[in-house]
């Protein structure tokens, strides 16, 4: 009678433990969170200059092609 004591209390109890185990490992710091969360901004926008101004590099590009198409076309 005693073992099955011991086996619901422990039924009752482990999950708790348990609980507390999983929520540990699964969350972290908010500050850990924060400055994370600050880096990928920081990478996004990074990424998106970058795009920009190659997107832009581009842009000029074609133009000066279809300057000279134009200018080939005529002669």
């Amino acid at each position: 009678m005693r073992s099955l004591t011991l086996f619901v209390g422990c039924a009752v109890v482990a999950p708790l433990f348990l609980g507390c185990a999983s929520e540990r490992r699964s969350q972290e710091p908010p500050s850990y969170q924060q400055i994370r969360q600050q880096e990928l901004a920081s990478e996004r926008q990074e990424f998106i200059a970058e795009t920009e101004k190659r997107l832009s590099e581009i842009d000029k590009e074609i133009q000066q092609l279809e300057v000279k198409l134009e200018h080939e076309a005529r002669s």
